[in-house]
């Protein structure tokens, strides 16, 4: 545990206790003009850097004021002018915030007479994708909670995602603050990494980092020289999907996942067994043993040698399921688990779900991850989930805690790029997925209402019942595939409201946004009046939605 000095702690518990209670306040801007300078050591880790650019900038954008950057003296600065320390330096560690014992991704956010400091567990490397780039950037999270702390925030990335209030005076209550995210692979979707890093996604580890290239890389290295190690297509000759079994692929993949653990950084130092979607099998009902034998024997061949490695087994497809004479798996293995969180909108299904995430924990990998899949069927309708994220990621901190291995986070597959139809529904899932996997503990009903009350101003309490009526009718599995007509009239009437209530507003264009997404709802139920007009027919929810796709030009 980092220290800091008795006379720090006690300005403060934390950001929460700090913002509800009248304590002092340090200024940053006064009246339009700085009372601040940002203090950057020349030689600050590359997230610092980047860090200190933030802050300024998002400073700027509060009061219109560009505030100076300057290396960091030994000495206190001039009395009236505060000092804003970014990232670990002599002046941080003579104040007694160290970076060292930090965890990793995690930060100290001290806020004094005349000081800011926000010192963090920070890497040699940085990069705004963290699937590429892995070290820690706990300095930068700092900052982005010290700019939350202001009233910033990033809703969904684009135009307009972000609020950031206007002010020509900023002062930030007095108080000291320790954090790190309960989870260390947040993963929370393939694009807008930038804007990930700004809600708290990231991670210090990439455990998809091969993807599927293992029985890519046997295929063009030895398809031709060996074709006995690939399985036969239909046709009888050698295919794409080598045997992961055969002693000789084990040999070759232990080979490449050696050369990977030793010219990548630690976070990057994990290699998938995996076969190709959609290939050959071995047809003996087996698969999830066939799979992991591959796996245990590149394990095995490694375990010694290459210690810091870690073979991946994704769990996934009809290879899901631990093979039933598996007791326990070696030290070097982390499962990586399939599994959508439509898996558990259903109890049964629910119960299932975490049946096999236990029973996973009962082989006792290093470490269990997951790999989620979001969206509705051709996202039309809003698969907006909020508590059902919030109660799986509670559920599943709480199994890490107890249960007999750890499990460590997740990453989304399918991503969803800003300005789609979709964006706003999916991107507050993942808004709301980053801010629990950083702490399981937040309330899910307190963050909807922070996101209506900041995105949509005076329309918040109509948004509010929107956001609730989508996840409730979607929840339904009577509507989960097409919304019921009533429920899409409902729908219509609260954002009219909203609309009224924010007409001639700079909030007026976020419900655009929202009204865009809206959009095919509405065609598609035009579309089922016109049908119930010609008939009293009871028509299958799931027929009639693609009867509406081949009609309706989305």
């Amino acid at each position: 545990m980092t220290h800091i000095p008795r006379a720090l702690l006690l300005l403060g518990a934390g950001v929460c206790s700090m913002a509800a209670s009248a304590v002092s306040t340090t200024t940053l801007v006064e009246d339009g003009g700085a009372r601040c300078v940002i203090l950057l050591a020349p030689d600050a880790a590359p997230c610092a850097k980047v860090a200190a650019a933030e802050f300024r900038l998002y400073l700027r954008r509060i009061s219109g004021v560009d505030v100076p950057v300057r290396a960091p003296a030994a000495s206190a600065g001039r009395e009236g002018v505060t000092a804003v320390l970014i990232g670990a330096s002599e002046r941080t560690r003579t104040l007694g915030i160290d970076s060292q014992g930090i965890p990793s991704e995690g930060f100290v956010l001290h806020v004094g007479p005349d000081l800011v400091a926000v010192v963090g567990n920070d890497g040699p490397a940085y990069g705004v994708n963290y699937r590429f780039s892995t070290d820690s950037a706990g300095t930068l999270y700092g900052v982005y909670r010290l700019l939350e702390m202001l009233g910033v925030r990033w809703f969904y990335p684009g135009e307009g995602g972000d609020v950031v209030p206007r002010t020509p005076t900023v002062r930030i209550p007095h108080g000291t603050t320790q954090n790190h995210p309960a989870f260390p692979y947040r993963h929370t979707g393939y694009a807008e990494f930038e804007w990930g890093r700004r809600v708290g996604a990231g991670g210090d580890r990439d455990v998809w980092s091969t993807r599927h290239t293992c029985s890519l890389d046997l295929h063009r290295d030895h398809h031709e020289g060996q074709p006995t190690w690939f399985l036969p297509n239909a046709d009888g000759h050698p295919g794409y999907q080598a045997d992961l079994a055969h002693p000789e692929v084990i040999k070759a993949v232990a080979g490449m996942a050696a050369r990977r653990f030793e010219t990548r950084p630690i976070g990057q130092r994990y290699y998938l067994v995996i076969p190709l979607d959609g290939r050959a099998f071995p047809d003996d009902g087996a698969r999830s043993r066939w799979v992991m034998s591959g796996a245990v024997g590149v394990a095995e061949r490694l375990r010694t040698s290459h210690p810091s490695g870690r073979i991946v087994y994704c769990a996934y497809n009809d290879y899901r399921v631990p093979p039933p004479d598996l007791s326990r798996l070696p030290p070097n293995v982390v499962v990586l688990i399939a599994l959508s969180r439509g898996e558990l909108l259903e109890p049964e299904r629910r119960a299932a779900a975490y049946e096999l995430i236990k029973a996973w924990q009962d082989r006792r990998p290093e470490a269990i991850y997951f790999c989620r899949y979001g969206g509705g069927r051709l996202r039309m309708m809003p698969a907006f989930i909020p508590h059902v994220i919030a109660a799986d990621v509670k559920r599943l901190n709480t199994m890490s805690e107890e249960g007999a291995c750890p499990i460590r986070g997740e990453m989304n597959f399918v991503g969803v790029k800003a300005g789609s139809p979709f964006s706003w529904w999916e991107h507050l899932n993942e808004y709301v997925t980053a801010k629990l996997l950083w702490d399981p503990r937040r309330d899910v009903d307190a963050l909807l209402r922070d996101i209506c009350l900041r995105l949509f101003g005076p329309a918040s309490e109509p948004m509010e019942a929107f956001l609730k009526l989508c996840e409730n009718a979607y929840l339904d599995p009577t509507q989960r595939d097409l919304f019921a007509v009533e429920t899409i009239d409902q729908l219509e009437i609260l954002l009219k409201q909203a609309h009224l209530a924010v007409k001639e507003t700079p909030f007026e264009a976020r419900l655009d946004a929202v009204h865009d997404g809206f959009a095919s709802l509405a065609r598609i139920r035009s579309k089922l009046r016109r049908d119930d007009a010609a008939s009293t027919e009871v028509v299958d929810a799931g027929l009639a939605f693609e009867d509406l796709i081949q009609g309706l030009q989305l």
